[in-house]
């Protein structure tokens, strides 16, 4: 929870209620991937994640690309 607060938790929150800038990430493991009541999705990211749901596998590859692609500012 400490590396996901200095690192995502300035736009993403994993409070139920909470919603910051980014997607909410509360259960995110086995949902569909851009479903989360967030407005910045693109229209392009919802027609390619329409049968893409997160599993803990999938996430944790995911942040291990996105580590090492981006620099976060959080």
């Amino acid at each position: 929870k400490k590396g996901f607060i200095s690192h995502c938790g300035g736009c993403h929150s994993i409070d139920p209620v909470i919603n910051h800038y980014a997607p909410n990430l509360h259960c995110i493991v086995h949902r569909q991937a851009g479903v989360a009541n967030y407005s910045g999705y693109s229209a392009d990211f919802k027609k390619s994640t329409t049968d893409l749901l997160w599993t803990k596998d999938m996430l944790f590859a995911y942040l291990a690309k996105l580590s090492r692609t981006q620099t976060v500012n959080a």
